[in-house]
């Protein structure tokens, strides 16, 4: 019986691209290199802020020095934008309500840093109360690594057959696999639905209520 439902974040409980590629982008001009239609940024994030830039810089200057400096850069101008043009997704607010009052635990597990992550939360949903939330940090193994998830599961007292997690990515679906426990593919996010079943989504949902039906099978 599903009783903990752990969620990604960017792309799949917040539609966070605009602000992402903002800042992505003001990076990139800032070491004068040249920058990405916001589209393109659906493949760059997810990884973590590090990846992101191994991704977006150009060739030859994916170095590591030069990802740290991008980075820096990007963590500096991020945190006075975060939440310009960043909005929940339609209908995910009416799902957390409807699962807390259903008794279910919610987590967020996310490869955004942690603090962009927690301040996201408290400031587009301040009405709901997380059991769990948990973003990158540099001292803790990222997505797909399952650690998080697993750190998760013991801090709520739950087993891997309790659990089920919401992403929108392949990083989503194999993050969820490693720790064990089923994958719900939330087609509405960055990535899309040819992705998720490429990876091997356990279920593949449209839209943020679907996960309610999806519960209601399990269950």
């Amino acid at each position: 019986m599903i009783k903990c439902i752990a969620f990604d974040l960017d792309g799949t409980l917040v539609n966070s691209l605009e602000d992402l590629a903002d800042a992505s982008n003001h990076t990139l001009k800032d070491l004068g290199f040249p920058v990405h239609d916001v589209n393109e940024y659906r493949y760059f994030v997810g990884s973590g802020v590090s990846k992101l830039f191994e991704r977006a810089l150009p060739e030859g200057h994916k170095d590591e020095a030069t990802v740290a400096e991008a980075r820096k850069i990007f963590e500096e101008y991020y945190s006075h934008c975060y939440c310009n043009r960043t909005i929940p997704y339609e209908l995910v607010a009416e799902l957390l309500d409807e699962l807390k009052d259903a008794h279910y635990r919610l987590a967020v597990v996310t490869n955004k840093p942690d603090a962009f992550a927690k301040n996201i939360l408290k400031t587009l949903f301040p009405c709901i109360e997380f059991d769990f939330v948990q973003g990158a940090s540099d001292e803790l193994p990222k997505k797909p690594d399952p650690f998080l998830l697993k750190q998760c599961m013991e801090e709520l007292h739950m087993k891997p057959e309790d659990c089920i997690y919401c992403g929108d990515s392949d990083v989503d679906v194999a993050f969820a696999h490693n720790a064990g426990i089923p994958a719900a593919g939330a087609a509405w996010g960055f990535r899309g639905m040819d992705e998720l079943e490429a990876a091997g989504a356990d279920y593949i949902i449209n839209y943020p209520n679907e996960l309610l039906t999806l519960l209601d099978i399990l269950n």
